[in-house]
């Protein structure tokens, strides 16, 4: 029987960029399976890291040029397919390729549509359209590059045509505290540079490559996670991804890795000896389907009785 993962596509969407000018300086479970564990914990750690995005949030309106959100409170992921960045004619599945610029000048040749895409319709930051074939390249551009919104969960979510992300290095996600599911189901990417991603303040990593089918490896060595507390599903279901180094992680702060290497299929070696896992309340199905993983590295896991662990190995040959 086919094993997957399915995602509860359910929160807050900010399809947001914030236009930098030059000189400006827990809700889904793996399997379907409802958290028994309360992200509220008794534990003081997991309060402060709540009380840091309520900080992050009230810190939103001071920054300039913030770019529009595709959804609003009461609509749901699900809808994403009818929005690309502010732009409700289009839908995700008609993009192939997208790119960053720096400048609003250098937009690209053979436009065949442009519209607005900041939050105050300033001119900030601009998307373009070239066609390519029956589907087009976006390109998405501002003066001095373009910031990620701090709440950028499903930020590219279902790109489902899309082969290839360009950020060019003028992409600054410093101000992130969301990825969550944030190149979810992008299946036929097949290959991503987020070797410039600053991600030192992201607090949430659930789903971040969740389905992204076509992946074969994946360089996330340059990540800071120290203020991470979820990592469910965060590499799942990447059923090419034959080689992942995760040694540089710093886990310390991760209270859920359900489902984070979950239905792996082509995965034959890891090594998580680095891992911290005193805080980890939740690994339920962690290794769920991982039929070629038998090389595994987990010797200074820390697995309290408290500790869910369901089906963690479940058809996994490195059982241990």
């Amino acid at each position: 029987m086919e094993k997957f993962i399915k995602l509860l596509l359910v929160g807050l969407l900010s399809i947001s960029l914030i236009g930098c000018s030059s000189g400006d300086s827990n809700d889904t479970d793996d399997k379907g399976i409802s958290d028994t564990t309360s992200e509220t914990e008794t534990n003081n750690d997991e309060t402060d890291v709540s009380d840091k995005e309520t900080s992050e949030d009230d810190d939103e309106t001071s920054i300039e040029n913030l770019l529009c959100q595709d959804l609003d409170d009461e609509e749901s992921a699900s809808s994403l397919q009818n929005y690309v960045f502010g732009n409700e004619e289009l839908e995700r599945e008609d993009i192939q390729t997208i790119t960053f610029l720096d400048s609003l000048s250098d937009m690209p040749a053979d436009i065949v549509d442009s519209w607005d895409a900041s939050e105050n319709k300033d001119g900030s930051v601009m998307a373009w359209l070239i066609e390519n074939g029956d589907l087009y390249d976006l390109y998405i551009g501002g003066n001095g590059g373009v910031n990620a919104n701090p709440d950028s969960q499903y930020l590219f979510f279902n790109f489902t045509n899309v082969t290839f992300i360009n950020f060019n290095n003028c992409f600054n996600t410093s101000y992130v505290t969301s990825m969550k599911y944030m190149f979810a189901n992008c299946t036929n990417l097949i290959s991503l540079d987020v070797s410039t991603f600053d991600t030192s303040n992201v607090q949430d990593m659930e789903g971040m490559f969740v389905s992204m089918k076509s992946i074969t490896t994946l360089d996330v060595s340059n990540f800071n996670t120290s203020k991470v507390n979820s990592m469910k599903n965060m590499f799942g279901t990447m059923s090419s991804l034959v080689s992942l180094d995760l040694t540089s992680f710093d886990t310390s702060y991760v209270y859920y890795m359900s489902g984070m290497f979950s239905d792996n299929k082509a995965l034959t070696s890891l090594n998580l000896s680095s891992f911290n896992t005193s805080r980890v309340v939740d690994m339920r199905y962690m290794f769920y389907d991982c039929e070629s993983l038998t090389d595994l590295d987990i010797s200074n896991f820390d697995i309290s009785d408290n500790t869910q662990t369901t089906d963690m190995f479940y058809d996994c040959p490195a059982k241990q």
